[in-house]
């Protein structure tokens, strides 16, 4: 719909007024839009007197804006009817608005007609309200397909797959009873995660009956304990983690000497950081962490930045990989740490490991919001310390990896090993030994427990590996 410039840019300077929170003077501006002829500040005006309280006079603005042919004053007046149970008189605002383009209304007459039979026509407009971009009506395609699992499977599967990726739990979770039915345990397993990941209450609740039926009692309390947020990582992460840790440690140990107390500032529109006269490229937004409710936001999910942009785009890579072995820390956008013996720590530990499948040189934290939280950034710039095999470093850091990650002591030493590129891996129950291309030697031996007993590692020596003259 065009309008007249003038009302154009009075609406304009009213919004604004808005947001610096000159109300006054925003009611004024957009009452002056509207005489001007600009229909669509009538939903502006009313929304501006919900929120001091005037009901009454919000109604009158919606129905002004109504007769002006603005489709959202449309769609309240309908959603006003609807709540109050007039259907006949929700029907008629909501069309009309339909009519007139608006996209708003359409999920709403959708769903009226579909409670009192009339399916083709709802499905037609939940079509039309998917096309719109409304995530819902893809459900409630996926939904009226599926009928309680005797509908076209084929066609509720599609749906609630294209509901799932825009976000849409309940989608998310019955996807995964249509692809259990059919058989697909790992696509239903990552249904429900994602599920779960979207804050749906009974997903986490799916997941550990699953695991808890088949015996794996470690999963099976992770997603029981996930809804209220669980006390542990999961057994996926704390694989991964492991796997990787003794290296990613050594890599942050070396990244935080260079670092030193030195006051670092982020440009993550330009994706460099500087220290002190020096400026260095590749920093990444990871997410960040808040000290008021305990919880940790990947950057992908945060509704204040651009996935896309240049600085958060390799985060899609942690995403993926974490979608792809199924682990939940790297799924969730947002995840409650707050029961974690000490939750920021193991915010830290989370973001350090999953820095490592980004390559680079580390991680660093800063406090943001006057301490209310902390912003962790991944750095890759060659011209950093270099991470390599360091012997004397090696036992300190096999030890710290084994206390950060308990669960398999033998993963933590193939992990760093395999890290650093072997050319002789000898591997038992009772010792690992590992002849590493430098001419390096570690030896680590092992408890019947599984529990790292003895480490022995070896500088490079004469001859071994090196070249003539």
């Amino acid at each position: 719909m065009s309008y007249p410039v003038e009302s154009v840019e009075l609406r304009d300077r009213g919004l604004a007024a808005v947001r610096a929170g000159d109300l006054a003077d925003a009611e004024q501006l957009l009452r002056r839009a509207f005489d001007a002829g600009h229909a669509g500040a009538a939903n502006d005006l009313a929304d501006l007197l919900l929120r001091r309280g005037d009901r009454d006079e919000a109604l009158r603005w919606w129905r002004r804006g109504a007769e002006s042919g603005d489709p959202e004053c449309l769609f309240e007046l309908g959603y006003v009817d609807e709540a109050a149970g007039d259907l006949a008189a929700a029907e008629r605002w909501y069309r009309r608005g339909v009519e007139l383009g608006g996209t708003g209304s359409l999920l709403n007459l959708a769903n009226i007609l579909e409670g009192r039979g009339e399916r083709d026509e709802a499905m037609e407009l939940y079509r039309r309200a998917w096309a719109a971009g409304q995530d819902k009506a893809a459900f409630n395609l996926g939904r009226i397909y599926d009928d309680g699992g005797r509908g076209d499977q084929d066609a509720a599967e599609l749906w609630y797959a294209r509901a799932a990726e825009r976000g849409n739990a309940g989608a998310a979770f019955n996807l995964g009873f249509v692809r259990g039915d059919r058989g697909d345990v790992e696509g239903m397993l990552d249904a429900w995660r994602r599920a779960a990941g979207f804050g749906h209450p009974k997903a986490g609740h799916a997941l550990a009956d699953h695991y808890g039926r088949r015996g794996a009692l470690a999963q099976a309390r992770y997603w029981s304990e996930f809804a209220d947020g669980p006390r542990v990582f999961s057994p996926e992460f704390e694989s991964f983690g492991g796997w990787g840790a003794a290296a990613a440690i050594h890599r942050q140990d070396l990244l935080n000497d260079f670092l030193g107390d030195d006051y670092v500032h982020y440009d993550l529109d330009a994706r460099t950081f500087k220290v002190g006269e020096n400026t260095y490229g590749g920093v990444t937004f990871l997410g960040s962490f808040s000290n008021l409710d305990q919880s940790w936001l990947w950057s992908w999910d945060n509704s204040h930045f651009d996935p896309a942009a240049p600085a958060l785009a390799a985060v899609a890579k942690i995403r993926e990989y974490g979608a792809q072995q199924g682990i939940p820390e790297f799924i969730c956008g947002r995840l409650d740490m707050s029961n974690f013996p000490d939750p920021k720590q193991a915010a830290t530990i989370m973001a350090i490991a999953a820095g490592s499948l980004l390559g680079g040189n580390g991680v660093n934290s800063v406090g943001i919001n006057g301490g209310k939280g902390s912003t962790y950034v991944h750095l890759d710039d060659p011209r950093l310390p270099a991470d390599e095999y360091d012997p004397i470093a090696a036992p300190r850091l096999l030890m710290t990896a084994a206390q950060v990650f308990p669960a398999d002591h033998a993963l933590i030493v193939r992990g760093l090993l395999t890290h650093y590129g072997p050319s002789m891996l000898q591997m038992s129950q009772e010792a690992i030994i590992g002849e590493l291309p430098a001419g390096h030697r570690l030896a680590v031996e092992f408890t019947e427990n599984g529990l790292i007993k003895a480490i022995t590692s070896d500088p490079a020596r004469p001859g071994r590996d090196r070249a003539s003259d």
